[in-house]
């Protein structure tokens, strides 16, 4: 038997193999080129009052620097102020120029979510939780029954610790560098020692 195939139809088997062969080479040089494409990075602008304070890659970098300022006080839920707007800007070359944390935090207004503790005579402690003050309490307790139980006192005066029951509490959002931890707590319950 005799194989009789036209020249249009070797065209025609011609064009469709290359059609083939270039769309899985096309198909697999578009899989790699998405495999070898860099990660979509971006970054972030601080404005307060809607004027650009600085540029940060991540906004951890703001907490983190926090954290070494201001200890575990920066651990709570921290609020940037009213004024403070952030804006998250997506930048495939990664091209921005990124402002020291230490400037932008000049601008920010820090809170944190902390416990307000007042007495029956009017004083009040900004503490960072009900457990921390529990604890400095019971440290100044313990160490006026143990070395003075006529040292005056921030908790009622000539070691009458009984008052330490009559506190009043509220959680409020509280300057970061007013907020107590609880050796700080201590010093002013037993040495009427204030943070300013």
């Amino acid at each position: 038997m005799k194989l009789h195939i036209s020249i249009e139809k070797i065209i025609l088997i011609i064009l469709g193999t290359a059609i083939v062969i270039s769309g899985v080479f096309g198909l697999t040089y578009s899989r790699n080129i998405q495999l070898t494409k860099p990660f979509q990075q971006g970054y972030y602008k601080v404005f307060k009052d809607e004027e650009l304070i600085g540029t940060v890659e991540k906004i951890d970098d703001i907490k983190n620097n926090l954290l070494k300022k201001y200890g575990n006080k920066a651990n709570l839920d921290i609020y940037f102020g009213d004024k403070i707007s952030i804006e998250y800007v997506e930048d495939e070359a990664h091209s921005a120029e990124f402002t020291p944390t230490e400037d932008i935090i000049k601008y920010l207004d820090v809170k944190v979510d902390g416990l307000i503790v007042k007495t029956v005579d009017g004083q009040v402690f900004n503490v960072t939780s009900y457990n921390d003050w529990r604890q400095a309490l019971g440290n100044v307790v313990q160490f006026v029954a143990e070395n003075d139980a006529n040292k005056h006192t921030a908790i009622g005066g000539k070691g009458d610790v009984k008052v330490a029951e009559n506190f009043t509490y509220a959680y409020e959002k509280i300057p970061i560098e007013q907020v107590m931890d609880v050796t700080e707590a201590e010093n002013k319950l037993l040495y009427n020692d204030d943070l300013d």
